[in-house]
């Protein structure tokens, strides 16, 4: 009889410890996934302020854009000039400015090593909303084109291209922006060459 009651008396006791050890298992549960979703809300909070960095800086940042004039007949030389877009001053501290034949109707990849640039040891300040000087390139080499090449121009087998890349800085970063227009008869300048030969950042 005493034999039985001790028995009963650890059966209880083990299932006190299982059930006290069960409680522990589920607020543990519980603990681990209120920390899993507090470091998920965490993340999502994180992500939403850089998403709201990132809107804010390309609101507020400098936006160079190329503009050029439209040609009367086939250019021999080419003009471009640039605009602040943007909210915040440019410090332009180098173009390049190339102007090429380019046989067989196809562009580049485009070698900038190859260009000279017109480095500013302080650079220009652009504000917002206004234009930059205008900077002139003449065709390489003679700056003509025999009556031979203006045939190939108008017929599309041999393509004048006008392209350079410009460098500035803003108060969030430097930048970079690079353009490549080819000269179509009746349109003028049109965008041409690879996404790497028109890109800005």
């Amino acid at each position: 009889m005493r034999q039985t009651r001790i028995a009963v008396r650890s059966a209880t006791s083990a299932k006190q410890a299982a059930d006290s050890v069960g409680l522990q298992v589920s607020i543990m549960k519980e603990q681990n996934s209120a920390i899993q979703e507090s470091a998920q809300a965490t993340t999502i909070s994180a992500q939403a302020a850089k998403a709201s960095a990132d809107a804010l800086v390309g609101i507020e940042r400098a936006w160079l854009v190329p503009e050029t004039e439209r040609p009367q007949g086939i250019p021999l030389g080419a003009r471009v000039s640039f605009k602040n877009y943007g909210r915040t001053p440019a410090w332009v501290t180098d173009i390049k400015l190339d102007f090429r034949k380019f046989p067989d109707g196809a562009v580049g990849p485009i070698d900038y090593s190859l260009v000279e640039g017109m480095q500013a040891r302080h650079g220009w300040l652009l504000p917002p909303g206004i234009d930059s000087r205008t900077y002139y390139k003449r065709l390489e080499s003679t700056g003509r084109l025999t009556e031979t090449e203006e045939y190939a121009v108008r017929d599309g087998s041999l393509l004048l291209v006008f392209f350079g890349k410009l460098e500035y800085r803003d108060i969030f970063a430097t930048r970079e922006l690079k353009w490549c227009y080819c000269f179509a008869p009746n349109l003028g300048w049109i965008l041409c060459g690879t996404p790497e030969d028109n890109e800005w950042t």
